[in-house]
């Protein structure tokens, strides 16, 4: 079985707890609080006794025995890769890195995998690509054969006995249906909780059909085959833009200030604003409802067609502060295990990265005022009037009000790259 957390912490172990039962444990963390590799262990069923861990890469997820072979493959969803364990001697032999394309960007999260019945082509799921990848494992080796294209999120593989066709379930298929939203009374809409899984079956790609299959797939994803051919980058341009043409292009930007709201597509509350592509018979909390947020729009920029595979605040958050989702908090459907929407869950950071280490490696300086920061503890009334009483007396002793708040909020994130970009 995987081990997503891998083996517990010892006491010298950096670790972090993990969202949101008061049970859950704690698991191994690296220097910027991402959860280290998993294991697989062999278990004997009979004893109930674990005999051997096998470490592999982060988020082991799904396992497919080649039981003449002797080969145990290991889909490693947080680190895009897959893991080969010779299972006559529980040991490693080989990991190879799931990179179809030329961009080797986080994030194409292994999800489910499926062995041809001769055992010579391994599938792997890939949830963040919306794609299955064909690679040829016969003689000992991993070579990528091909891409398909899938439904939203794939997650379970099958291939029928004869070899000739394969099965795809996609966890999140065709998107949501129509429901009605908490806090939403009387009005009706696409809804998050009421997604809709979807099978797929269908016969093994012949070469020919791969090869438009994979271009297919690059095209989705607005990425490039990694077998394509080599294009000179463009020359950088010297004239400034507030959005640059490319990356490292100067831009008349200075600063950006991000703010986060959840829970609402763009039509919801700017389907009214008069311009841009929105949809006014979509609008729940219109301008009436929503006036500093129609103001921000047409003060300074209106994102009409920005979009995000983000559902609900727990993965949403994810998407927005690290471009990226790990496959961790997809199942079973954000219930159950855990709903970490707070940077709260080790298990839900990306190997790739943050944002703010991001604007950092380039230069820039980031300030935090509470995203993915643990909430303060609860002020009682008595305090929070308290606090408004002292405030009223000198409204303009901001060095007062910063000693005031000290003293009685002390936030810190077991992120290690966060903490000091918060004010506490």
């Amino acid at each position: 079985m995987t081990i997503l957390g891998g083996a517990k912490p010892g006491a010298r172990d950096r670790s972090a707890r993990q969202c949101c039962d008061p049970r859950a444990e704690a698991v191994r963390v690296d220097a910027r609080g991402v959860a280290e590799a998993g294991t697989v262990s062999l278990v004997d069923v009979r004893k109930g006794t674990v005999d051997r861990d096998i470490g592999v890469a982060r988020h082991p997820t799904a396992l497919v025995w080649d039981e003449q072979g002797g080969r145990l493959y290991v889909a490693n969803g947080n680190s895009d890769s897959v893991s080969v364990v010779d299972t006559r001697t529980s040991t490693v032999v080989m990991q190879f890195a799931v990179a179809p394309f030329r961009e080797r960007e986080a994030g194409l999260a292994p999800t489910a995998l499926a062995l041809s019945p001769d055992a010579r082509t391994l599938f792997v799921a890939l949830g963040g690509a919306n794609a299955v990848a064909m690679y040829d494992v016969g003689g000992g080796r991993a070579r990528l054969a091909g891409l398909i294209p899938t439904a939203w999120y794939p997650s379970s593989l099958d291939v029928s006995a004869d070899g000739r066709f394969l099965a795809i379930g996609a966890l999140l298929g065709v998107g949501s249906g129509e429901g009605v939203a908490s806090g939403s009374p009387g009005k009706r809409g696409r809804y998050v909780h009421a997604v809709r899984g979807s099978v797929n079956v269908l016969p093994i790609p012949s070469p020919t059909d791969l090869g438009a299959f994979s271009i297919a797939v690059a095209e989705n994803n607005r990425l490039t085959l990694a077998s394509s051919p080599a294009v000179p980058p463009a020359p950088r341009s010297n004239v400034a833009r507030a959005v640059p043409a490319r990356p490292g292009d100067p831009s008349l930007i200075n600063h950006v200030v991000f703010i986060i709201r959840e829970n609402r597509t763009y039509d919801q509350v700017l389907g009214d604003l008069g311009r841009g592509a929105g949809d006014s018979a979509l609008v729940v909390f219109g301008r009436d409802v929503t006036p500093n947020a129609h103001a921000l729009s047409e003060q300074f920029v209106t994102l009409d067609h920005f979009f995000a595979s983000g559902g609900n605040s727990a993965d949403g958050h994810q998407w927005l502060t690290q471009a990226n989702e790990t496959d961790y908090p997809m199942w079973p459907l954000y219930f159950g295990r855990s709903y970490p929407s707070e940077g709260v869950d080790a298990l839900a950071y990306s190997a790739g990265g943050f944002l703010w280490e991001n604007a950092q490696a380039r230069g820039k300086s980031v300030v935090m005022f509470g995203e993915y920061a643990p909430a303060p503890r609860t002020s009682s009334a008595a305090e929070r009037t308290k606090m408004l009483a002292q405030y009223m007396k000198r409204p303009n002793d901001f060095t007062l009000h910063r000693q005031l708040l000290r003293e009685r909020y002390d936030t810190h994130s077991q992120i290690p790259s966060l903490d000091p970009l918060l004010v506490p």
